[in-house]
């Protein structure tokens, strides 16, 4: 596995970055408009779980 990128979660500022890179993300893997939402949606929506519920959290992306 090869890892893409990973952003370190610390505060609100981060999920914004995990939104963005993950619509970029989508876009590359060629889905439409509405599923690259959909992906970056899901993605933010963990991190900021991860986020809420943890003391140390990371989002990480892996080409596998």
């Amino acid at each position: 596995m090869h890892e893409l990128h990973r952003i370190t979660l610390q505060n609100e500022m981060d999920l914004i970055l995990v939104h963005k890179r993950s619509m970029k993300l989508a876009e590359l893997a060629g889905l439409t408009l509405p599923a690259q939402t959909t992906f970056a949606t899901a993605i933010s929506e963990m991190a900021r779980w991860a986020l809420d519920n943890n003391k140390r959290a990371a989002c990480c992306s892996r080409w596998i």
